[in-house]
């Protein structure tokens, strides 16, 4: 949020690096309320199969952020290496998230 109010960087850059970020967030929520559901009533015999199969169709998102994953890691080498103040806001996240930089961050859905 703050690099879209700030104007830090481009609207193409943001939806470049961040792509399919917002759909795999949905998809690991609807997927662990379905386990969490499905552990509630959990025995010998429960399953969870049937959740990922369900799941599969939309599962595909991970191959779309898999694929441009090391685009989006040179288009963000490219970004640090000409943008001053996107590198103060790197620095920003980072100190305000456990250290991890976004390139750790972004690595997390793969």
């Amino acid at each position: 949020e703050k690099v879209k109010k700030k104007g830090i960087i481009s609207p193409d850059d943001i939806t470049f690096i961040f792509s399919q970020i917002e759909t795999i967030e949905g998809i690991n929520k609807e997927l662990l309320k379905e386990l969490e559901n499905r552990l509630q009533e959990i025995n010998e015999k429960t399953m969870i199969g049937d959740i990922f199969i369900k799941m599969a169709p939309f599962l595909r998102a991970y191959c779309t952020y898999c694929d441009n994953y090391d685009r989006c890691l040179n288009r963000l080498n490219s970004l640090t290496s000409t943008n001053e103040e996107f590198v103060v806001l790197l620095q920003e996240f980072k100190s305000e998230n456990s250290s991890l930089d976004l390139f750790a961050h972004l690595i997390m859905p793969i």
